[in-house]
């Protein structure tokens, strides 16, 4: 059996703020950006990973922002909606 030995007084590490990869936080209604396909994936797969992120993004922001993305033949446009 290995022993663990239990340690006082270690300070916990600052968390690290991750920068966002898509500018949700700075769009306005009607805006919209466009994300270029890469070659590891598709546009669904991109797609999926955009939708994804704005749904994590409105979980934390709280705020009630809508996106609508729509997969293009060499990326994904993504529009504020609300």
């Amino acid at each position: 059996m290995r022993m663990v030995q239990i340690e006082k007084n270690i300070p916990i590490p600052a968390p690290k703020k991750k920068e966002c990869k898509y500018p949700f936080h700075k769009m306005e209604v009607g805006d919209s950006f466009f994300y270029p396909l890469k070659d590891e994936c598709s546009t669904a797969l991109l797609q999926m990973k955009i939708s994804n992120a704005s749904c994590t993004y409105n979980r934390k922001d709280k705020t009630g922002k809508k996106f609508k993305t729509t997969q293009l033949s060499n990326g994904v446009r993504v529009w504020r909606i609300q």
